[in-house]
């Protein structure tokens, strides 16, 4: 049986999948590019895309650190995130960054905004108090949490 990026079950396991990867990738083993090959695979059948993770998600394997034997401590996913307001409108582009480590009950998934922009509408008074401006920064509020549950379940494959 040849070893290929195709012969790797990405759907079974995939946060082993990808902390495999990076390990090898990490350590220059000959299997490098199949492993990267195999992330690929993971980035666009496992991760989200659409519906606001319109560019996808990638792994970003330079911040996915590796301690003094060349284990990764982290798997570290690069999101680009299309936000839409209140009123099913794009108002721009955010960039997220989702951290994945390890847990008791399985994984941890954290996210941040790369920049969080400032309130900027000059638009009319919102007609009730509660509701959002339609700016980015407001669009946005939330989608932090909406990043991390949906990472957190396509990794576990739910």
């Amino acid at each position: 049986m040849t070893f290929d990026a195709s012969t790797i079950d990405i759907k079974r396991k995939p946060c082993a999948t990808i902390v495999n990867a990076i390990a090898v990738i990490c350590n220059g083993h000959t299997t490098a590019d199949i492993w990267r090959q195999v992330l690929e695979r993971v980035e666009n059948d496992i991760l989200p895309h659409g519906s606001g993770f319109d560019q996808g998600c990638t792994i970003n394997i330079d911040e996915s650190m590796t301690n003094t034997i060349g284990e990764p401590r982290k798997i570290v996913i690069d999101v680009p995130y299309h936000v839409m307001n209140s009123h099913g409108f794009y108002v721009g582009w955010l960039s997220y960054r989702a951290t994945v480590t390890p847990s008791f009950s399985g994984i941890c998934v954290d996210v941040v905004c790369d920049e969080m922009p400032d309130c900027s509408y000059d638009g009319p008074e919102p007609e009730y108090d509660d509701e959002p401006c339609g700016c980015l920064c407001c669009a946005a509020d939330g989608i932090d949490d909406l990043i991390a549950d949906t990472i957190y379940h396509a990794l576990l494959g739910e």
